[in-house]
């Protein structure tokens, strides 16, 4: 074994930090125990020597940096980076004098993100969604924790309402969450039968099931491969036949997460789904409770932001961010051809974005009427000197008839005002008069109906491409529309119907 995970130089931070570390060093540290007196005693000596140098460089680089990645308590390498570390370090309590000093940094950190953790149990942007990400290293660690000492972390009441969150977002009949992307519900096995186990909750068994037979599909990112037929087998080694899977009960067609600031519809009669999530990276909570440079990291800045799939056929779809983070990638208002706060071209993400309070005030649902009402505030995304007196979109929701997006603006000087809605080139993005069109059987259709005058056109979506694409690097378009003069007031509606 090489000094350095296979890397000469030996100050390198990749190799020695980070989660690519913590990965290598937790799985050593499983073998350690699993291979027991098969290892001999030379390879024995040999794996202690190593495990003792990259824990101390683990630990030596995290107090360096301030941690990893800025600190960060709840993205996504400092949050899996450290729980995997802690899973390692439990598990060589007792094996080397030098753990205990490691134990005694990593399990308080540990603690930081749980505190931190979402609330109302959405998976944050920070996990990019992906139930994977956010608990399969959780997983190990909890265990590790609980066989220790009997503590379990299952007990805090964040990791329950996960199951709420997710059998609100993932589509029972395809198992797919039609979030800012169209992605299969991945890996997570082990805590679904964990939840399952702890709370006889039918709900995670189902899920766990969904898990397993959930098709392949092209992974645009390794780590969805690995997710995916690792999770199957964690899956098969915590099983619990004595929680039988439970159907999905019958819900609202409109579910609000008020602390991860999402929420989602789909309509009942013609599997139309919209969501729109308007909040910090990791959550209200979140904000508060991990204060770190990516913790409070910004993406493509678009408050407003909505995307629509037509059955599982995204139609207004979500960008790639790529490595320049610009309004124009969004579903959002321009002004003067102008974007919101952070909209100046920063690579793969904005650090310490403030959140200014632009919000959704309310997610409504009328079981009399039987229509929604989405409404959000966004004035404050945009900077002041743009003079916005206030700026409201409201979403009115009816299902097996229309979706009405109206957006109300007032400023204290006359400008011209453009709103952007965002497709895919190779689904079909075209005009028909003012009319919107986005793909074929089946078809989105925009109509704006209000004041100002409109004008309408294609434009391709300036994405600059990243190391990797959820959209397989294919290119976005547009539609934009253009106020035909400048004024202090606007409100139009866009009326969007499908067939």
């Amino acid at each position: 074994m090489q000094p350095h995970w296979g890397n000469p130089r030996e100050d390198g931070y990749g190799h020695d930090g980070d989660m690519g570390a913590a990965f290598v060093l937790r799985e050593l540290a499983h073998a350690y125990h699993a291979l027991g007196a098969e290892l001999g005693e030379e390879r024995r000596q040999r794996l202690l020597d190593k495990l003792r140098l990259q824990g101390d460089r683990f630990m030596a680089n995290a107090l360096l940096n301030r941690d990893y990645w800025g600190g960060s308590v709840m993205q996504d390498h400092g949050w899996r980076s450290l729980f995997a570390y802690a899973d390692g370090v439990l598990h060589l309590l007792g094996v080397l004098p030098e753990v205990e000093r490691w134990a005694s940094y990593a399990v308080p950190r540990v603690r930081r993100s749980l505190d931190a953790m979402p609330r109302d149990g959405v998976i944050p942007l920070s996990n990019y969604c992906q139930l994977y990400l956010y608990l399969d290293d959780v997983m190990g660690y909890r265990d590790a924790l609980l066989a220790l000492t009997g503590e379990d972390i299952f007990d805090q009441p964040q990791f329950p309402r996960i199951i709420d969150y997710l059998m609100r977002v993932v589509r029972p009949q395809d198992h797919l969450m039609l979030l800012e992307s169209t992605d299969p519900l991945i890996g997570g096995n082990a805590f679904l039968n964990a939840i399952a186990a702890k709370y006889k909750d039918g709900r995670a068994a189902a899920l766990q099931q969904a898990v397993l037979t959930t098709s392949e599909r092209p992974f645009y990112h390794p780590t969805q491969a690995f997710g995916f037929y690792l999770g199957a087998l964690q899956g098969s080694q915590s099983y619990t036949p004595a929680v039988p899977a439970t159907p999905p009960e019958a819900t609202e067609p409109l579910s609000y997460f008020a602390d991860g600031g999402l929420a989602t519809y789909r309509d009942p009669v013609d599997d139309v789904t919209l969501t729109v999530r308007c909040a910090p990276f990791a959550g209200f909570h979140a904000y508060r409770f991990a204060q770190g440079p990516c913790d409070r990291m910004g993406s493509a800045p678009g408050a407003g932001h909505f995307t629509v799939s037509l059955g599982t056929a995204p139609r207004l779809v979500t960008p790639d961010g790529g490595y320049k983070l610009q309004s124009a990638v969004r579903t959002c208002l321009l002004v003067d051809d102008r974007g919101q706060f952070g909209d100046v071209g920063y690579p793969m993400s904005i650090p310490s974005k403030r959140y200014r309070g632009e919000e959704i005030v309310f997610a409504r649902w009328d079981n009399k009427e039987n229509t929604g009402w989405i409404r959000l505030n966004l004035a404050p995304a945009y900077p002041e000197e743009y003079g916005l007196l206030s700026y409201s979109r409201d979403l009115l929701l009816y299902p097996g008839e229309h979706i009405l997006c109206r957006d109300t603006v007032a400023a204290d000087a006359p400008h011209r005002w453009s709103w952007l809605f965002q497709g895919k080139r190779e689904i079909g993005v075209a005009l028909d008069g003012l009319r919107a069109v986005f793909g074929d059987a089946p078809t989105l259709t925009i109509a704006p109906l209000g004041i100002p005058a409109l004008t309408a056109r294609v434009e391709e979506t300036p994405v600059v491409w990243s190391y990797a694409s959820v959209s397989g690097f294919k290119v976005f378009e547009h539609v934009r529309y253009d106020s035909e003069d400048t004024t202090t007031f606007a409100q139009v509606e866009f009326v969007l119907t499908w067939k």
